[in-house]
C-alpha cells in the first residue's frame, strides 16, 4: 500500500519549500497582490527584489467562498498587478474585481488542460487546483513572466532569469520523486485525501484516487461520501488517508477510525505559514520544511523553530469594560492544551460569559490578547476553527422551532452570504441526528417543535455540525437530565479524542472531575488553572464560590460541597460520623 508520510515529506513539502520566500523589504517597487498563497509564493520567486507580492487569502484559509474585507480591497486597489488562479477557483473574485477601478488581472492557469469534476454540484467543471502538477506549474510560471514583464517592463530581464532558475528548480526537485513513485506496484498506488485537491498530482504520478467530495466550499462530507471511501480503502487495503490544510480534519479521522486504517495527517494545497518563515530568495537554497508537524503550526531548522505544542486557547492578561464602565473581566490569564476539555467555573457574574464573547470575538478587549490554536480570534473565526454551544436560555422556546432547525443552526458558519442551507447541510443535519433517533426524536418527530426537555439534547450534534477544532459550551447540562448529561460527557470525550479543545461553562460540579482534564477558576478574573486534580479543590472552590456553597456531612462520613441548584460535589472522605 501506499505509505506515505516519507513520500508526503518529499513531495507534498519539496513543492512548497520552493515556492517559500521571505517576504520583499518595504519599497516603492512594483506592486502586485494576488488572490492565494500559492500564486504569490510563485510570483515572489519570479520577482525576486524587483516587486512587492503579497496575498489577498491567508495561509489556511478557504479560498473557494473567501469573503473579503474592506482591507483587502483597499490593499488590492493600491496594486499595479493582479494575479488569478481562475478555472472557478476564486468565487468571490467577480464582485470583489468591480472594485478595482482598473487594476489589470492575469489568470496564471491560462493554456492548461484542466481535468474535469465528475460528481456533485461541481458535475462538468474544471477542477481548479492544477497548480498541484508540476507540468502545470511551469505554465503557472511562464504566465506569471509574462504578467510581470509585460506590466513593469523595466525589470523584464531580471523576471526571465528568475524565472528560468526557478523552473529549472522544479524540474530537479520532480525527477527523483516521479522516479521513486514508479517503484511502487502499480496495485498500491492509492492516495486517499478528504478533498480531490490532488487529482492533478495523482495522474501525473500514476497514483489511484479516492476523495470525499471534489471541492470543499460547501462540502464537509456526506454519509455517502463517508461509506463509499470506507468501501474502497477496506476493499483495497488501503492504509492511509490525508486531510487538506484548509478544512477540518474531522472526516478524514472518521473514515480512518471506521475503515480501520491510519490518519496521515496534513497535505498542503496552500503554502504554510510566512510567519517567522527563514525563507530563501532565488538563486539561494529552499527553506527547510518539517512535514512532521501538527496542522496549522509549522516547524522549521532550529534557530527559528516555531513548537507544534501550542495550545489550544492561550488568554494573556485579558481585560474587558464594558462602555458603562463596568470591568467584567480583569487580568485573566490561563491556556487549554489542545486535544484536551477544561471546565470554566464560577459563580453566574464571575466573567464567564464575557470571556466566552471574548473568544468569540463579539466584544473588544480593553488589554491583552487571545490566541486560538496559535492565531488572532479574527482568523480562526474566519477559517471556522471555533464552535459555539449557546445556552439553551439564549434561544426563544416558546418559539415554533423544530429540532431540525434548532440542529441546522450548527451549519450557519458554513453557509453563503444568504444563509440558505443546502441540500448537503440538509444530509448532515440528518446523519446526525441518526444517533438520536430514539423514542423522543425518531422520525417523524425531528419534524416537530422542541419538547422543554430536548433543548440542549438537540443541541448536542451542533459542534461536530460546525465542525470546530476549538469548542466553547456554555452551561450544556443546565435542565437537562441525567440520561443527556451522560449522552452530552460521552460526546465531549469523542471530540476530545478527535484532536478538538473544548472549553466547558458549567455549574454542575459533580461531574468535573470525571470528565475534565483541566479546570479554569473565574471570579472577575482567573483565579486558578491548571490540571483538574491539582485546580479543582476544595480550597479553590471556596475562593470561587465563597458563601454560594454548603456544606453537609453525611453519615457515610462523605463531605459534599452543593451548589444551590446542580448536582452534589463530593469534595472529600471525612473519618467523623453523622452532621
Amino acid at each position: 500500500m501506499l505509505h506515505l508520510p516519507p513520500l508526503k515529506h518529499l513531495i507534498f513539502t519539496a513543492l512548497l519549500g520552493l515556492l517559500a520566500i521571505a517576504p520583499a523589504q518595504a519599497s516603492e517597487k512594483f506592486k502586485v497582490i494576488t488572490t492565494f498563497t500559492v500564486i504569490a509564493d510563485m510570483a515572489q520567486n519570479v520577482a525576486g527584489e524587483a516587486a512587492q507580492v503579497s496575498s489577498i487569502t491567508k495561509p489556511g484559509a478557504e479560498i473557494h467562498e473567501y469573503q473579503p474585507t474592506p482591507g483587502d480591497i483597499k490593499r488590492a486597489q493600491g496594486a499595479q498587478l493582479i494575479l488569478t488562479n481562475g478555472l472557478n477557483l476564486e468565487l468571490w473574485f467577480a464582485r470583489f474585481y468591480q472594485h478595482l477601478k482598473g487594476v489589470p488581472e492575469v489568470v496564471v492557469s491560462e493554456g492548461i488542460q484542466p481535468m474535469g469534476i465528475s460528481e456533485g454540484p461541481y458535475n462538468g467543471k474544471p477542477n481548479p487546483h492544477a497548480w498541484m502538477s508540476a507540468d502545470n506549474a511551469l505554465i503557472y510560471v511562464d504566465n506569471i513572466r509574462d504578467a510581470l514583464s509585460k506590466y513593469d517592463p523595466a525589470n523584464a530581464q531580471t523576471y526571465r532569469q528568475n524565472a528560468a532558475i526557478y523552473k529549472e528548480k522544479i524540474r530537479q526537485t520532480m525527477a527523483p520523486l516521479k522516479a521513486e513513485l514508479a517503484k511502487l506496484p502499480v496495485e498500491k498506488r492509492w492516495l486517499v485525501t478528504s478533498e480531490g485537491a490532488f487529482s492533478y498530482l495523482a495522474r501525473d504520478n500514476g497514483l489511484k484516487e479516492r476523495y470525499l467530495w471534489p471541492i470543499n466550499a460547501d462540502q464537509q462530507g456526506t454519509p455517502q461520501q463517508v461509506r463509499k471511501t470506507i468501501d474502497t480503502m477496506k476493499k483495497e487495503h488501503i492504509p492511509t488517508i490525508f486531510s487538506e490544510s484548509t478544512i477540518s480534519d474531522k472526516p478524514a479521522r472518521q473514515v480512518a477510525r471506521e475503515a480501520g486504517a491510519h490518519y496521515g495527517g496534513v497535505l498542503y494545497v496552500d503554502s504554510p505559514e510566512r510567519r517567522r518563515w527563514p525563507g530563501s530568495h532565488l538563486p539561494g537554497s529552499a527553506a527547510r520544511y518539517d512535514a512532521n508537524h501538527r496542522p496549522g503550526h509549522q516547524r522549521w531548522d532550529e534557530e527559528t523553530a516555531m513548537t507544534a505544542d501550542l495550545p489550544g486557547l492561550s488568554v494573556n492578561r485579558v481585560s474587558v469594560t464594558y462602555r458603562n464602565g463596568h470591568t467584567a473581566l480583569r487580568d485573566a490569564t490561563f491556556s487549554v492544551p489542545r486535544g484536551s476539555i477544561a471546565a470554566l467555573v464560577g459563580i453566574n457574574g464571575s466573567g464567564k460569559s464575557t470571556l466566552f464573547k471574548a473568544l468569540m470575538g463579539f466584544v473588544r478587549l480593553s488589554h491583552g490578547e487571545i490566541a486560538i490554536l496559535g492565531q488572532p480570534v479574527h482568523r480562526a473565526l474566519r477559517q471556522n476553527l471555533v464552535a459555539y454551544v449557546p445556552q439553551s436560555e439564549d434561544v426563544d422556546w416558546t418559539f415554533p422551532v423544530l429540532v431540525e432547525d434548532v440542529v441546522m443552526m450548527g451549519r450557519y458558519g458554513h453557509m453563503g452570504w444568504l444563509r440558505r442551507a443546502k441540500a448537503y447541510d440538509r444530509e448532515v443535519v440528518d446523519a446526525a441526528l441518526a444517533p438520536r433517533r430514539d423514542e423522543r426524536l425518531s422520525p417523524p418527530a425531528n419534524r416537530r417543535a422542541v419538547r422543554r426537555t430536548e433543548k440542549n439534547g438537540c443541541s448536542l450534534p451542533a459542534p461536530s455540525l460546525q465542525q470546530g477544532k476549538v469548542i466553547l459550551l456554555d452551561e450544556p447540562f443546565t435542565g437537562v437530565d441525567v440520561q443527556t448529561e451522560t449522552q452530552i460527557i460521552t460526546l465531549l470525550r469523542e471530540l476530545r479524542d478527535d484532536g478538538c479543545t473544548l472549553l466547558v461553562s458549567t455549574h454542575n460540579l459533580g461531574s468535573v472531575s470525571e470528565f475534565c482534564d483541566y479546570t479554569v477558576m473565574v471570579k472577575g478574573t482567573v483565579l486558578a488553572s491548571g490540571p483538574t486534580e491539582t485546580t479543582f479543590t476544595a480550597a479553590n472552590l471556596e475562593l470561587a464560590f465563597s458563601g454560594a456553597l454548603r456544606h453537609v456531612v453525611l453519615s457515610g462520613g462523605e463531605e459534599q460541597i452543593i451548589t444551590d441548584d446542580e448536582r452534589p460535589f463530593i469534595s472529600r472522605r471525612t473519618t467523623g460520623g453523622e452532621g
